[in-house]
């Protein structure tokens, strides 16, 4: 949907956001290695659209796919809370940046010329 140009971007600005907001706010000096900024930037931009399509937002299965997706990213978050071993710093700086790089970079629909050329 991206293409691999813009999806190679989404995921290394996720991974590298979600770093720095990990070391951010992170209590003394320490030390994390994975892809979950990343991995949560792809989740973001995949969001990004469904939340910007009034017509899917409207439609029962739209609502329903965003419940899904809502539920998730809650699920996310309790564990983040739960496991001290895993960032939720990370994660959610990972998906904040695929939500607004998603929306900025979402494929934008092209209307088709009906009219013929010759």
């Amino acid at each position: 949907r991206y293409g691999r140009l813009r999806q190679a971007f989404l995921y290394w600005a996720g991974a590298a956001v979600g770093g720095i907001v990990f070391v951010a706010f992170a209590d003394g000096f320490r030390v994390a290695i994975g892809a979950s900024g990343a991995v949560m930037a792809m989740f973001g931009a995949t969001v990004a659209p469904m939340l910007l399509d009034a017509s899917l937002r409207q439609s029962a299965q739209g609502r329903r796919e965003l419940g899904a997706l809502g539920l998730i990213a809650a699920s996310q978050l309790i564990v983040d809370a739960l496991w001290a071993q895993s960032s939720g710093a990370a994660h959610i700086g990972g998906f904040v940046t695929g939500l607004l790089l998603g929306a900025l970079l979402r494929p934008r629909r092209v209307a088709h010329s009906t009219q013929q050329t010759t």
